[in-house]
């Protein structure tokens, strides 16, 4: 039991629903057959800086923020500091993500102390103009918050102190009982999330330190530190108005059963997300396998190799945006149409692109096509080399 102002919180499921097991159940099966594929050190590099970006615009968004991904992809590469407010909100959120990484990194098996969690909230409102609000410092005023409004039970400074040190303890607990809310990293990580929105420690920024410091526990207690850095606030802005509403009847019942459901179904979509690229990946490199291979045989020309393995980064295209498309058109400085046509012919052919003919007009092969025929990239032909792959007759062992 958590004593938060006037409210007492229950820190077990007395009698778990079908769906809390299923769910808990379901998320522990895709977690261990994440684990079991064989991930890159440049992919998990490349999905983890990914997740950075997806979780920042995921938790400004349910702040109100309208910035695009690329638009925080662009703002992380800047070496100059951001000017607006709005480009420091995202800033902000990405460091404080960067910041949980790198802390779990460097202090293995360190408890989550009340310190790290004021210093993610600085991390997330250094610089920010927000009223009455100190970076790093629990607030002594009272706050409202939610939709509809509500005041925070909690008055002043020190009851805020009392509430985080209660926290604190439940984080670092290790009940074992599967009723208990510590026992695993996922249920322990979403009902803290719970309780930091109804302590509402800070004067500001207290949505995105509760979702920050829920990735900051998954992380650091072992349920994903051991492939990929995983983080909720994503799939919680595309399905915002349950968020919000789960938050806001847990607070009238005190029991927090039905938001973990949601929130563990929510990183259950994230992780598939994970999973989804790196079988993409596999299957990337699977392909470009059987094109070398084909390349030695003289069956395909290098450009041709090269421009297949520029179309796995590329979304479908029409034939005018693929031959507009710069990374394309340097592969072919010099060549004519013809050669670019005959090119996807051959990749189409063989079954690597996806890839409807024209009604040739004249002798232009591009020429004459409808906007909406697309070129991409053929992710089924990977069935097709593994049978053709089987059928290669093998040299005996000797």
């Amino acid at each position: 039991m958590i004593k938060i102002g006037d409210w007492e919180i229950e820190t077990k499921i007395k009698e778990p629903s079908l769906d809390y097991i299923v769910c808990t159940t379901k998320l522990d099966v895709l977690h261990t057959s994440i684990k079991e594929l064989s991930i890159r050190p440049e992919w998990r590099n490349e999905i983890q800086d990914m997740e950075f970006l997806r979780a920042t615009q995921g938790t400004i968004a349910l702040e109100g923020s309208d910035m695009k991904l690329e638009e925080i992809k662009i703002l992380s590469e800047k070496s100059s500091p951001s000017t607006t407010d709005r480009e420091k909100e995202a800033e902000n959120a990405l460091n404080a993500y960067k910041f949980i990484e790198e802390w779990s990194y460097n202090n293995p098996g360190t408890e989550i102390t009340e310190t790290v969690i004021r210093q993610i909230h600085t991390e997330i409102t250094r610089d920010l103009n927000y009223l009455s609000n100190e970076p790093g410092q629990y607030r002594n005023t009272v706050v409202t918050f939610g939709n509809p409004r509500k005041v925070s039970t909690l008055k002043d400074r020190f009851g805020v102190e009392v509430a985080m040190e209660q926290l604190a303890r439940f984080i670092n607990s290790k009940e074992t009982s599967i009723s208990d809310l510590s026992h695993s990293p996922t249920t322990k990580a979403i009902f803290t999330h719970y309780l930091l929105t109804l302590i509402h420690p800070f004067a500001d920024g207290n949505g995105r330190v509760a979702r920050a410091v829920e990735a900051l526990i998954l992380h650091h207690y072992g349920k994903f530190d051991s492939f990929l850095f995983s983080v909720n606030a994503k799939s919680y802005y595309h399905k915002r108005k349950e968020y919000f509403r789960l938050l806001k009847e847990t607070d009238e019942s005190g029991n927090p059963e039905a938001f973990i459901v949601f929130a563990t179904n929510c990183l259950h979509v994230s992780l598939n997300e994970i999973k989804k690229r790196i079988l993409e990946k596999t299957t990337h490199l699977m392909i470009m396998d059987y094109a070398h291979q084909l390349r030695r045989k003289k069956t395909l020309l290098k450009r041709q190799v090269t421009l297949l393995d520029i179309m796995f980064r590329l979304r479908p295209m029409t034939v005018i945006e693929w031959n507009q498309n710069p990374s394309i058109m340097g592969i072919y400085n010099g060549l004519s149409d013809s050669t670019r046509a005959r090119d996807i012919r051959k990749l189409a052919l063989i079954g690597f692109l996806k890839y409807e003919p024209p009604k040739p007009k004249g002798r232009g092969l591009l020429t004459g096509l409808i906007h909406d025929k697309l070129i991409s990239v053929n992710w089924d032909i990977l069935k097709d080399i593994t049978l053709r792959l089987d059928r290669v007759p093998r040299r005996p062992n000797i």
